[in-house]
């Protein structure tokens, strides 16, 4: 707009040093160091020291109408085409001094600039691309704050109203093109690979596994679960974890015909939700004690169908072997008593 350009030909805005000397930024992110600014070796490095300039003006004036408008729409649009534009600026500066801070920091505002217009797909472009070429970023943790935040809002729309495959998405920025499930889920894989001991990362593990389980895909989140419970134990997800492992694991298991290593480990889970998490055994103990009601039932029948077996076959030593287990330890289950009865 004409106040945008007027300031870009007659009245620059001041080096972050500047302002940080004289106290006058109003927030967060103008807290980024700009000393590369100040000394540009070639003239494009000098246009992208001012291109950075003047996006960081744009952003800065979007953040005043946005703080000011009160709710009123036609403020909220201006800050919009300011942070559009101040996105532009920022990718524009970025291309112009390739492999320097400059560029570092640049990708990083133009992911801001495009988030807070809910331009979601393009942000994660940006922080996706800041991360990959700078992985020990010094804004590492706001960006995957970031990405972990559009990516559990498209997982949210997504459960609540799913997309098919051929879904295609024109109009919305907020949402991706297509393919909205995997893209989120391929955000939240990234932000595990490239920051295995972060903060979210555990967090990210929780998501994608929870909503694997909330679409009844159990073996998939069966895996997320399982490297939850194993690479982050001081997780504070680590209960809800085992809970929902161990529903997978019953989820998974295919009956007395097939193989027991889903129940053994479902039975597993539960042992260990008795022994880690004593206070919230306790507190959930109805639901639990109906998971080990369910596993004990599951663990008689696979005893029952065994015996059954071999009394088929005449091996009627082998038989009494398994009827007097289920005698013995199942004698709570309807196979305890018919186990009595054939013996």
């Amino acid at each position: 707009d004409a106040a945008y350009q007027h300031a870009r030909k007659r009245n620059p805005p001041a080096s972050y040093a500047a302002k940080k000397e004289a106290e006058k930024s109003p927030g967060d992110y103008l807290d980024i160091a700009f000393s590369v600014l100040d000394t540009p070796e070639t003239a494009q490095q000098e246009e992208a020291s001012e291109q950075f300039k003047l996006a960081e003006f744009a952003f800065n004036r979007a953040t005043e109408y946005r703080d000011k408008s009160r709710g009123r729409p036609s403020d909220l649009k201006l800050a919009g085409k300011h942070f559009q534009t101040a996105a532009e600026s920022y990718i524009e500066a970025a291309d112009l001094w390739r492999e320097s801070a400059l560029e570092e920091d640049a990708l990083f505002m133009a992911g801001e600039a495009y988030f807070f217009i809910d331009y979601y797909e393009d942000a994660i472009n940006q922080y996706s691309a800041l991360i990959k070429k700078y992985p020990n970023t010094r804004h590492l943790d706001r960006a995957q704050q970031k990405r972990f935040a559009i990516a559990k809002y498209w997982l949210d729309a997504e459960i609540k109203s799913p997309t098919g495959f051929f879904h295609m998405n024109i109009f919305n920025h907020s949402m991706p093109m297509h393919e909205r499930l995997s893209k989120a889920i391929n955000i939240l894989d990234r932000m595990r690979f490239q920051d295995p001991t972060g903060a979210l990362s555990d967090d990210a593990t929780m998501l994608v596994g929870q909503t694997y389980f909330n679409l009844k895909d159990y073996s998939r989140s069966d895996i997320y679960f399982a490297d939850l419970v194993k690479m982050f134990p001081s997780s504070e997800h680590q209960f809800n974890a085992h809970v929902l492992g161990m529903q997978c694991k019953l989820k998974l298991y295919m009956g007395a015909e097939y193989s027991a290593v889903p129940l053994e480990t479902a039975a597993e889970y539960l042992s260990q939700i008795h022994r880690l998490f004593p206070q919230e055994y306790k507190k959930h103990h109805d639901r639990l004690d109906r998971f080990a009601a369910e596993i004990r039932y599951k663990k008689a029948e696979r005893e029952w169908f065994v015996s059954q077996y071999y009394e088929t076959k005449k091996e009627y030593r082998a038989a009494r072997f398994y009827l007097n287990e289920l005698a013995t330890n199942y004698r709570d289950t309807p196979y305890g008593n018919r186990a009595i009865a054939r013996l």
